[in-house]
Order: C-alpha cells, then structure tokens, then sequence
C-alpha cells in the first residue's frame, strides 16, 4: 500500500487557499470513441484547469485487456506480430489521452492502477506510462494521500490536514445504495477522512460522523468528525444508439449484463480554509479550520 504526502510531492505545503480535488477514473477509452463520453470528460478537465484543481487517478483510464484477458495472453503462444499490434494499439489510445490530459500536468497526486489496461513489451503499463507523462506518483492498488494545509496567520507550526484513502475498487450492485455498502466496510479497517473509490461507475457521496472523546483537565467533552464515503463516477457509456458488435446490431457489456444506466460525470471535493470565531482570542484571529464539502 503507497504512501504519499502532496507536501512531498511539491516540495511545499498546500496554500491557505480554497483548494478543489478531482478524483478522476474509469474513463475506459477504446477502439470505439463513441463508448467514452469524451465531450463530458474534456469539460471535466477544463473547469478543473480553470479552477487550478488537484486531480487524482482512479483507475480504468484505457479500457484494454481485463484481467482475465491478460492471463489468457500470458498463456497463449500468439506470434510477436499480435504482440507487436497490442502495443501499438495501447500507444494510439495513451496518445490520445495525453492530449486530453495535457493541461493538467504537474497538479496530480497520483494515480491508481484499475483492471482494465495494458502491459507493454518494457514492462511498463498504460497506467504506468501516463503517470510518468502527467508528472503524477503510481499509487499501485491503494493509497493513503495526505493533504495538509498551514494557517498564513498562525504563529506557531499549526496545520491542517486530511488523509484519503483511495482504491480503484471491486464489486457492484443493480441498486443505488451498493457501491456505497462496499465502501462503508472500510471505515472498520482504515482511518481516513476521505474514503475513494471507482470501478462501479457510481458518482455519489454519504457523509458519516464519529465521535471521540476529548479529555481537559477537569472533564471530558465529545468531539464530532466528519468522514466522507465517495464514489468517483465514470465517463463510460453504458447504451448507444445503434451499437453495433461483430457487423451486427450488439450492445456492450453494459447492455449484454442487462445492467441499469448510471449517470456519467464525477465528484469534486472543495476544501476551504478559514478561521473560525473564538471568543477565547479576544479579536485576534480565530481557530483555523479547514471545511470539506462535496459536489457531485
């Protein structure tokens, strides 16, 4: 499991500044353009571009072989032609990305591996290989981010920071509360603030509290923190009109699974920074505090 730090990454703290993060996956771009949604995904970049937000990666960004697919290939004797046009095709697609992608380069905090992708003659993957374009850490299978924030108006070394748990994600569900069921079991086995996950092409967030008990001197008192359950959405298609498979009228799995439409797009999570009135100071500034709010 990767840990990384945005402080590590450039080589400073994060501003005091209102300050957005974009979790951003299963964009699955393939041979057929038409599956991805690309016009909602290239105005998800812009506004992100236009507001200078942080992105991270959830995975699925090139939809080539499955897992299984991959072990089928590693188990067959195909010539190194079909080896050599797998790897050209992969190139095609990440070329493609790229240039959507361009603009956000250097604002990433790093990428997940998903299911879907391609490993290359080098051993490097599409994952691996649009990480390096984009400037942004492979977080392999699941990550621990952490975001920290300093008070411009503070004295002493006072900070702020939130930790994200992230993870492309496994499973599903035909009803709306399932990808979140799956989410909500991790909060038994992982401390975070912040839970990601992808795969299920469910844009959503639920917002859950805990309490904790905070001692003084003379007594205690309970103390309320916010953890947020987010899933990151898709821009994969899962209908089109006049699909097509083998030179005949055919859906994708999506249609073949019978499975329901989901809304395409993603979440945005806005941090914002301020200071909160305490009487205790006497006018001078309050106590810095750091709100989280989700927009999907």
């Amino acid at each position: 499991m990767e840990l990384t730090s945005v402080e590590y990454l450039t080589r400073k703290l994060l501003p005091w500044e209102n300050t957005t993060l974009i979790p951003l996956g299963d964009i699955q771009l393939q041979q057929d353009r038409n599956a991805t949604n690309l016009r909602l995904l290239k105005e998800t970049i812009q506004w992100g571009v236009d507001h200078n937000a942080w992105w991270i990666g959830m995975g699925d960004m090139i939809d080539m072989e499955s897992p299984s697919n991959r072990r089928a290939l590693r188990n067959s004797d195909v010539y190194d032609s079909v080896v050599d046009a797998l790897d050209a095709k992969a190139e095609e697609l990440e070329d493609e990305l790229k240039d959507i992608l361009k603009p956000t380069i250097g604002h990433w905090l790093g990428m997940l591996e998903g299911h879907h992708y391609h490993v290359h003659q080098s051993g490097a993957t599409t994952d691996t290989r649009l990480c390096e374009y984009l400037q942004a850490p492979f977080l392999g299978t699941c990550a621990y981010v952490r975001l920290v924030f300093k008070p411009n108006r503070q004295r002493h070394d006072v900070f702020r920071a939130f930790n994200i748990w992230a993870h492309h994600g496994r499973g599903g569900g035909a009803l709306a509360g399932a990808p979140t069921n799956a989410l909500e079991k991790k909060i038994l086995g992982f401390d975070a603030d912040i839970y990601l996950m992808g795969h299920t092409h469910t844009a959503g967030v639920i917002p859950r509290d805990r309490v904790y008990p905070s001692w003084g001197h003379k007594m205690g008192s309970l103390q309320h923190r916010k953890l947020f359950l987010v899933n990151t959405g898709a821009y994969l298609k899962g209908y089109e009109e006049r699909s097509q498979r083998d030179g005949r009228a055919g859906g994708g799995y999506a249609e073949k699974g019978m499975m329901n439409p989901l809304a395409l797009g993603g979440v945005r999570i806005h941090f914002r920074p301020h200071y909160r009135h305490n009487p205790l100071y006497s006018g001078r500034s309050g106590d810095p505090v750091v709100g989280v709010s989700v927009e999907v």
